[in-house]
């Protein structure tokens, strides 16, 4: 089986003559990040059409780095100073943050690739990370409905016993002034919300057993509460573990995808090239071409029956220049013709490929990507890309589309 390993393979070429100088650091993780073809059955299998992340780099050539300088902002430092922390002390060592006027352009090239492969290893081994807390987090949540199951009927028939009908809204720092049973004057009813709720509550008894019975119902209440929140008590703290341990997984997520955000708007602002798109997924949402109501248009492929075809494909992305300021996302898509020559087929090999040319107004690209279905990572196709610019420029790049798996 046909294995694709990103941090080699998407680069080759990718500068020219100069291919043969970009050597990135090994090592990254002592797990590599290999993608394996398609081995599984996925007739049977159904996806979710919208695109979970799509990420459209272009890497440079030497001539594009010549005149470049970069170091990190305050404002992207954090981002930096995070993705740094995710690696090992000796590859970390290796790496430059900073791209001075004297380093040589084949130099910059050989960093700004190490950076882009860096970040992209980064985001998967955080993605993989937040799969089994996630779904150890769904399951500690049911737990924590099942354990309030068993005693919010009883909690809540004791705060409906503890009703109040009072005249009128006390005071602010004053209690209510509650009757039991309804009357001309005392007719609006309030129910406490808790039990703590209880205590807010100035009632006039008409009778001592009226009195045990709102007694009866305050201990239920309290009762069952107590017993409520020491049942769901390690369920709780276990989900705010989860919690927080997810979002410092998605924020180095984040991270990753700033750092190289940063350094390739960075570059373009100095050359005018395109080497970044920004691309509308669940990831990323984007307005939809020319609609100022902020709809989001979110790539997607929907595939045909038992996944051997695929119908639609649409990819919603912004190709203009950062040095614009702007972010116009347009749609390439089957259906108004600005994704063409569309193959999905198996290979020699067993891996199913997907192959097809995206024509925008600045470049026209042509993608071979090999797709993979993973327990972790689930449906992905990844690939390197050839790209034409209209001033006859020509560059690669790497396209990743990564979809969820339907439940």
């Amino acid at each position: 089986m046909k294995k694709i390993i990103l941090a080699s393979l998407v680069l080759l070429g990718a500068c020219g003559k100069q291919a043969a100088l970009i050597k990135a650091p090994n090592s990254t993780f002592e797990k590599r990040m290999t993608f394996n073809g398609m081995s599984v059955d996925i007739q049977n299998k159904t996806f979710a059409p919208e695109a979970r992340d799509v990420t459209l780099l272009m890497y440079p050539t030497v001539e594009d780095v010549a005149n470049f300088e970069y170091s990190p902002d305050a404002d992207t430092q954090p981002s930096w100073d995070d993705l740094l922390q995710q690696l090992p002390a000796h590859y970390r060592d290796r790496m430059s943050t900073t791209l001075p006027t004297s380093m040589s352009a084949s130099a910059k090239v050989v960093e700004v690739v190490a950076w882009i492969n860096t970040a992209g290893a980064v985001r998967d081994d955080k993605f993989r990370f937040r799969l089994p807390l996630l779904a150890e987090q769904e399951q500690v949540q049911k737990r924590l409905t099942e354990e309030d199951a068993k005693f919010r009927p009883a909690i809540n028939e004791a705060l409906s016993a503890y009703s109040c009908f009072f005249k009128s809204r006390p005071a602010r720092g004053q209690k209510w002034d509650c009757r039991t049973v309804a009357d001309a004057v005392y007719k609006t009813k309030r129910t406490p919300t808790n039990c703590a709720d209880m205590n807010e509550y100035t009632f006039v008894f008409a009778t001592s057993d009226v009195e045990t019975q709102y007694q009866a119902a305050k201990e239920q209440c309290i009762t069952n509460t107590n017993a409520l929140n020491a049942a769901i008590a390690p369920f709780k703290e276990r989900d705010a573990q989860i919690e927080e341990l997810v979002l410092k997984a998605t924020t180095t997520r984040d991270s990753a995808k700033a750092v190289v955000l940063n350094l390739l708007e960075s570059l373009e602002k100095v050359t005018t090239q395109v080497f970044v798109s920004a691309v509308s997924s669940l990831d990323k949402k984007m307005d939809c071409p020319g609609d100022a109501a902020g709809v989001k248009c979110l790539s997607q492929i929907k595939f045909g029956a038992k996944n051997e075809t695929i119908e639609e494909f649409a990819i919603y992305a912004d190709f203009g220049v950062y040095a614009a300021e702007k972010l116009q996302t347009q749609e390439y898509s089957l259906a108004n013709g600005r994704i063409r020559d569309l193959k999905f087929y198996t290979d020699k090999d067993g891996v199913r490929m997907l192959e097809f040319t995206m024509v925008t107004d600045l470049l026209t690209l042509k993608a071979k990507l090999s797709m993979t279905v993973q327990d972790d990572m689930q449906l992905r196709f990844v690939g390197e890309t050839n790209i034409d610019y209209k001033d006859g420029k020509h560059r690669r790049g790497v396209l990743k589309l990564e979809f969820n798996e339907a439940k």
